[in-house]
């Protein structure tokens, strides 16, 4: 619960959860198709994935189904996704395929699973495929330099420098280390280069010419779109195609990827899922570029249109090393180099050719390989489940990021792990991936995949010793999305992405290096800080955190019931999650816990009753903590929004005078300071709805000034007030990279002047 500007905050506030009373949009059958603005396209019908006829023979339950409907039912009940759907397919055959509410809010179209839907930067496994299979057919070289096709790159240079920069390669461009510019470093011009729909590739890409890189190439990962702007461009000028017809050529029509296009017509544009934005408490319609009038553009690693089987279908023909219902599309060896590290400056489990890695095997290999996209979409391949995810949506991928990693932490419960993990084919002779450590041997115990902890498991890279010289500091974080992060690791650079000697992080069940892979929150930055400030110590993290998680999932006293006040019931108690870990790791280490950080509260603003108790809840979670960890005297740290002074300027500058006055007179009483004052506005003005800005959080208010008296009445509390921090996107609630490295810095800059103030 965090804001970016103080107007922009009151509006936030309100922008994610709506009550349970909300009517629940019932999936529309199969292969429904509704009506969009009186146009109905003649579409054509990709094959389907066959479905399993038998669920038990694949372990699963009525019950495991029903999970998964259930969270996507409150996903559309909260309106936190207009619609969507999603598939999983468990040994070639699909045990879940189900959508849920509406293509288009207006007309009430319902989303079925037929959809067609822009899948923005999953779109890059699709064009690295295409790309792969060429160099099989001998027509490209992974390595061969990109001005043998291009030759306006011939004099691009590095930044500062002089000279030419060394060769790029179609294998730089595939794995962002070509040298191109990131988001961090995108003007509005550069902008333009790559998402203007209506400027032919070849024109894009030679714009793209124009402008010097950020580093040598193969030197440094950066995720940059336009490195697959120039790859697509090379496959044209190579063959003497449209990209379009390349990839139908070499892998849609061969796959049966009879929906999947860069450039649907603009009849079956007109069916396209509308696009939405959660912005002040509702769903707002957006102009999206299935809208564009002239669609010309082709952006090679962003805009590609597909279905919920076509993705799954392409996905299990990566799981099945290549082949797909018996016939071979990509060679095993081409599978295997797209699953290889490719970053030589990242951690093991970053990026490959056109995939992220996630576990890792002994070989080096990526066994779980994933992307997601702007616009929401999501394909995740996992070899050692030997499962395929696909989640669709039409809708900023920040806001929806809970719904898919809600459902794949459902999915990993549906399919343990065997113990013994395949290897998948071995690397090649003399290609040993740079910065590769072994991959941890053996099952991890359920206790350390559970909801709490799984964000946690993400940002271990590697088993680790703690050091035997000085203290070894421990810090509890606990929270809900913005502790658990929504930042993408991949924008993250040094020192953030090295191993650090005296950092750990609890992960899969032991002490870990602390580097993110996936996503990340403020603890990155709050650790290097602390470690930086008590360089004679170790600085550990456990970190137990879920997004939208009410304050009662996180009690000693949990109940399902009282923790299904904000349908966090089936998420277990995550205080459990937490002393699992602190019992581990004081049998493996000797832990001095320094301190608790708190960042949680937007779940809480949605209804009266855990608003007004908010504050007991807290203080009860804080004596608990302390008297389990054996600190009584445990520092707590709690990031706000804002202070009662500036929350009271916030809401007088929102209420009209009318409104002001009536609440002054409800108090019956004259009011003798500030304080008094903003009580009394808080009760009248939600309790009357006169708060819009609020949206269905309400009671956001009460939660801040909980949070803001914690800071005064509980001994060793201290509130935080980072101020502005940036955001993922306009309107949305989640911090992003730039955000949590400053509320980290933030945080450890006050647990340090805590311990001076007590020294």
């Amino acid at each position: 619960m965090e804001s970016s500007k103080l107007l922009r905050f009151l509006a936030v506030a309100g922008a994610i959860i709506f009550s349970a009373s909300v009517e629940a949009a019932q999936p529309a059958a199969e292969g429904q198709r509704g009506q969009k603005g009186g146009v109905e396209a003649a579409i054509p019908k990709s094959p389907k994935m066959p479905a399993a006829t038998d669920l038990q023979s694949h372990g699963v339950t009525n019950d495991q189904i029903d999970s998964l409907s259930e969270i996507m039912r409150q996903a559309v009940q909260q309106e936190r996704i207009a619609g969507g759907s999603f598939l999983v397919a468990h040994k070639g055959k699909v045990v879940f395929r189900e959508a849920f509410g509406y293509a288009d809010l207006e007309s009430k179209r319902p989303f079925t699973t037929e959809e067609l839907v822009p899948i923005a930067s999953v779109s890059k496994p699709f064009l690295a495929s295409v790309i792969m299979v060429l160099v099989e057919q001998g027509k490209l070289k992974l390595d061969d330099p990109v001005t043998q096709y291009l030759p306006e790159f011939k004099d691009i240079r590095v930044e500062g420098s002089r000279s030419p920069a060394q060769p790029m390669t179609l294998r730089h461009l595939l794995s962002h280390t070509a040298g191109f510019w990131g988001n961090k470093q995108i003007t509005p011009e550069k902008m333009d280069l790559i998402r203007n729909f209506e400027r032919p590739l070849a024109e894009a890409v030679k714009g793209i010419a124009e402008y010097d890189l950020l580093y040598e190439p193969g030197t440094k990962f950066t995720y940059s779109g336009s490195g697959y702007c120039v790859a697509g461009r090379v496959a044209e000028v190579a063959l003497g195609q449209s990209l379009e017809e390349i990839a139908q050529d070499a892998l849609f029509r061969p796959l049966g990827l009879n929906r999947t296009t860069f450039l649907p017509s603009k009849e079956v544009r007109e069916t396209v899922p509308s696009r939405y934005l959660r912005q002040g408490g509702k769903l707002d319609k957006q102009r999206s570029m299935a809208e564009v009038e002239d669609f010309r553009f082709i952006l090679p690693g962003g805009s590609l249109f597909t279905t919920l089987d076509d993705m799954a279908v392409f996905g299990q023909m990566h799981l099945n090393d290549g082949v797909y219902n018996g016939k071979r599309i990509l060679s095993e060896e081409s599978v295997t180099e797209m699953r290889r590290l490719q970053s030589p400056d990242r951690p093991k489990r970053t990026y490959g050719l056109g995939w992220f890695r996630g576990d890792v095997s002994k070989s080096g290999l990526g066994d779980l390989v994933f992307h997601s996209g702007a616009l929401g979409a999501c394909l995740r391949i996992d070899r050692s489940r030997e499962a395929v995810c696909v989640f669709l949506v039409h809708q900023s991928s920040a806001q929806t990021v809970d719904q898919p990693n809600k459902l794949f932490e459902q999915v990993d419960k549906m399919f343990p792990v065997a113990k013994s993990l395949p290897d998948g084919p071995s690397q090649a002779k003399g290609q040993a991936s740079v910065g590769e450590a072994p991959a941890p041997t053996g099952e991890v115990a359920p206790k350390w995949k559970t909801t709490g902890l799984q964000q946690a498991n993400s940002m271990g890279a590697g088993e680790a010793e703690i050091p035997k010289s000085g203290k070894f500091c421990v810090f509890v974080l606990m929270g809900q999305s913005n502790m658990a992060g929504a930042a993408r690791a991949a924008e993250l650079e040094a020192p953030y992405t090295d191993k650090h000697d005296r950092i750990r992080i609890w992960a899969n069940g032991r002490w870990e290096y602390f580097v993110p892979t996936q996503r990340f929150g403020p603890g990155v930055s709050m650790a290097r800080e602390l470690a930086e400030l008590w360089p004679d110590d170790t600085i550990g993290i456990i970190k137990v955190a879920s997004g939208g998680t009410g304050i009662r999932g996180f009690e000693k006293n949990w109940s399902f019931e009282r923790a299904d006040l904000t349908f966090d019931g089936k998420k277990g108690s995550l205080y459990l999650d937490l002393m699992n870990a602190v019992t581990e790791a004081r049998r493996i280490s000797d832990p001095e816990f320094c301190g608790f950080v708190w960042k949680q509260g937007a779940a809480d603003g949605t209804k009266k009753v855990l608003a007004d108790e908010y504050f007991d809840t807290f203080k009860q979670l804080v004596a608990d903590l302390r008297s389990d960890l054996d600190t009584p005297d445990l520092p707590v740290f709690i990031p706000s929004n804002l202070s009662d002074e500036d929350l009271l300027k916030a809401i007088l500058a929102g209420t009209n005078d009318q409104d002001v006055a009536k609440a002054k007179d409800s108090a019956g009483k004259a009011l003798e300071n500030d304080e008094d004052l903003l009580g009394v506005l808080l009760s009248y003005l939600q309790e009357n709805g006169s708060l819009k800005a609020f949206g269905k959080r309400r009671y956001i208010g009460t939660v801040i000034t909980a949070q803001n008296r914690a800071g005064r009445e509980i001994p060793n509390a201290t509130t935080i007030y980072p101020g502005d921090l940036p955001r993922i996107g306009n309107g949305d609630n989640h911090i992003n990279a730039e955000g949590q490295l400053m509320l980290g810095k933030i945080t450890a800059s006050a647990v340090e002047d805590f311990y001076k103030v007590k020294k």
